[in-house]
């Protein structure tokens, strides 16, 4: 596995439906082997994790 080029660093709380656009958004960023993307999830409750878990696998969740 190679390293990304650069990471997109996001933090969130309680902000699915801005996160998921803007996931959406990048998502053709993210298709690239040099780019990474880390989404801090702070405590959540309303299925933020559950939802990139799904429908965002490469997406790493902290």
């Amino acid at each position: 596995m190679t390293e990304a080029s650069f990471s997109i660093l996001i933090t969130t709380k309680n902000r699915k439906n801005d996160l998921a656009f803007t996931l959406n958004k990048i998502n053709y960023l993210l298709k690239d082997n040099n780019v990474e993307c880390v989404v801090f999830d702070d405590g959540s409750t309303d299925g933020t994790f559950e939802y990139v878990k799904q429908n965002f696998p490469n997406i790493k969740l902290q």
